[in-house]
């Protein structure tokens, strides 16, 4: 059973041209075999049947021997008319044919009646040789006297077919030559079925699981795994195909639909979070609307708090914008040569602006590792974006009079960030989870500071997108501490 199975294994690895050759080529050789076989019975029978049946197909040639015998013997008185019962009795009449001649050629008796030689000079011409008459062999035996002068001829005319020298079964022996002829047709059409029966029922089972799978897909039950196709070669990359599109589908449409959640967790998450800047909007506008009289300090605290508010909606909303555009399929970072360390010395000046009005001390270091300094090919507003978001969290989170560190270390390659503040750091949770959307950490302070938890997490995409990798952890010495770098474009 397992020299079967290596067969049948070896056999599936063929291609369905190879396997059709080989088929046939097997087909052809079962049939010269079954028919090889079936002719050597045949001739066996032929040879063993009882009573000598069927006659060899030279059976009557085999009687001439006997019939010059008796020639010889009578010779001249075989000229005589009254000597034809004698050669009726000699010559097997039903399948022979003779005619007993003068030296003229003149018809003495016979059972051909029509006269075969016009002159004596014909005779002699012809006596002794074998011919071909009406599609028989014609022999001319002579016939002489004592002084061994020719005074005649005896013509003899038979066949050499096995229906010729079985007149009395001649259909039965019709049946055998034509059966026997037509065997090579026979067991071509029945080893053509046979084969084709076992190709067919080995083929099916495949195409059964590939028309199954084409309706699982169909009504869009994508959650199967399509089972190893074999039969063939082609077979089996077809199903090795149609599971990859299987697997593209069932990935396309999950990513469609975390994408569908994600949108909507995003519209949940920025209604939720517009809640409260456009309730105390409301609520102040509705006081400014129905006070008559508004003492000025109380007018100018109303005013503060809806720009304030104001100001929290745009960013939520430019958040979600931005980060929609960053994730759309088309986007693409747009690189152009930068002089990275003017770069960073303009953003050092942002920030310490930003700084100062939490008394926050920012210190900023910028290392360059090339041995000739050239501008880079960057996507500066988009690192420009990602500093900002990072540097944000950093004021933030630390308390008046704290202090945020900034190193900076470019190499030919690639340029390397960490960012230190002396905040409360992060949680173990906040460590796993801050590059996340939507992530907040502490909810009632992130709305108070009006985001929707999705500036690191834009950071997260856009230093993915440029080839890099970003890490929170905390810092030995206190506080949180983010590292990210990022690889060189081309322009």
């Amino acid at each position: 059973m397992g020299k079967s199975v290596k067969t049948s294994s070896w056999f599936d690895r063929l291609s369905l041209r190879h396997q059709f050759m080989y088929t046939s080529i097997l087909i052809l050789v079962c049939t010269i075999g079954a028919t090889l076989l079936t002719w050597g019975l045949s001739t066996l029978y032929v040879f063993k049947a009882p009573g000598g049946f069927p006659a060899p197909a030279n059976y009557y040639e085999q009687q001439i021997p006997k019939i010059l015998s008796y020639v010889r013997k009578n010779n001249e008185a075989l000229l005589n008319p009254a000597s034809r019962q004698a050669v009726d009795q000699v010559i097997p009449l039903e399948g022979i044919d003779y005619q007993v001649m003068g030296i003229a050629g003149d018809v003495r008796y016979g059972t051909i009646a029509k006269r075969l030689i016009p002159s004596r000079e014909e005779l002699l011409h012809r006596i002794n040789t074998t011919g071909r008459d009406e599609g028989k062999f014609i022999r001319y035996v002579p016939i002489i006297n004592q002084e061994q002068e020719l005074q005649g001829a005896i013509v003899l005319r038979y066949r050499l077919d096995l229906l010729a020298s079985n007149p009395d079964k001649q259909l039965f022996m019709a049946l055998f030559v034509v059966v026997n002829m037509a065997m090579p047709l026979i067991y071509l059409t029945i080893f053509t079925f046979f084969f084709g029966q076992v190709f067919s029922r080995k083929i099916k089972p495949p195409i059964a699981k590939l028309i199954e799978g084409a309706r699982r897909i169909e009504r869009r039950d994508l959650d199967f795994e399509m089972e190893e196709i074999k039969g063939a070669k082609e077979l089996k990359e077809l199903g090795d195909a149609f599971e990859e599109m299987r697997r593209a589908l069932y990935d396309s449409l999950d990513r469609e639909w975390r994408s569908e959640q994600a949108r909507r967790e995003m519209v949940a998450a920025i209604a939720h979070d517009l809640r409260t800047p456009l309730t105390i909007i409301q609520g102040h506008a509705e006081n400014l609307r129905d006070s008559e009289t508004i003492r000025p300090e109380r007018l100018h605290k109303y005013v503060n708090t809806i720009l304030q508010n104001t100001g929290r909606s745009i960013r939520l909303l430019e958040e979600m914008t931005g980060l929609s555009e960053i994730e759309h399929p088309d986007f693409s970072l747009l690189p152009e040569p930068v002089d990275v360390a003017s770069f960073i010395a303009q953003k050092t000046e942002e920030y310490t602006l930003l700084c100062s009005r939490k008394k926050i001390v920012l210190s900023s270091t910028c290392e360059d590792m090339r041995p000739s300094p050239k501008r880079m090919c960057l996507d500066a507003h988009r690192l420009g974006q990602v500093l900002d978001n990072v540097i944000a969290n950093s004021i933030r989170f630390t308390p008046d009079y704290g202090s945020i560190r900034w190193n900076v270390r470019i190499s030919e390659e690639r340029i390397d960030f960490e960012i230190t503040d002396s905040g409360p750091g992060f949680t173990a949770q906040d460590v796993r989870m801050v590059f996340n959307k939507f992530y907040k950490g502490d909810s009632s302070r992130s709305v108070e500071k009006g985001h929707a938890g999705l500036g690191l997490y834009t950071c997260y995409t856009l230093i993915q997108k440029h080839g890099g990798e970003i890490i929170a952890e905390n810092n030995p010495d206190g506080g949180a501490s983010i590292r990210f770098w990022i690889n060189k474009l081309f322009c």
